[in-house]
């Protein structure tokens, strides 16, 4: 089948697109997904089995937040939307990243990551969700589900 549309304009950002990228203020650690579905980019990672070489997506409130999953290309999931088992990606600590906020967010809100309901959704209150004292929202939303930043500062 062949295209009969397309876009001249590429879309202002993405889900785990660093929004800022400044090397000597950006921080960030390599860790295997544990998964066994493909991670989407932009998503809190928490720790794996091996907490030194693995991560998973959060599943409860007690779970270990490593960072936010960064985008790449040339994935090994086959379907290129994701982070594939096995696979190492970089998981942010310290910098500012697009991801999907959930609810509407504003400037200088807390940040929250999701740990039932929908694991791994970004918020801006305690439902179902951690907060991340080390974050604040860096934008605001009209949307829900739209694209946001978060500034993360962690050690």
């Amino acid at each position: 089948m062949s295209q009969t549309s397309y876009s001249v304009e590429a879309p202002v950002a993405f889900a785990g697109m660093l929004a800022q990228f400044d090397a000597t203020t950006k921080s960030s650690i390599s860790r295997a997904s544990e998964e066994v579905s493909a991670v989407a980019f932009g998503k809190p990672a928490v720790a794996g089995t091996d907490s030194a070489k693995q991560f998973l997506l959060p599943s409860g409130a007690g779970d270990l937040f490593l960072g936010i999953t960064v985008h790449m290309f040339g994935t090994e999931d086959p379907t290129d939307d994701g982070i594939a088992n096995g696979e190492t990606a970089e998981l942010l600590r310290r910098g500012r990243i697009w991801v999907i906020a959930e609810p509407i967010v504003a400037l200088g809100d807390a940040v929250y990551w999701r740990h039932t309901t929908t694991p791994g959704a970004w918020r801006n209150d305690a439902t179902d969700s951690v907060l991340l004292p080390t974050a604040v929202w860096a934008s605001t939303t009209t949307a829900i589900n739209s694209l946001a930043v978060i500034d993360i500062n962690m050690p």
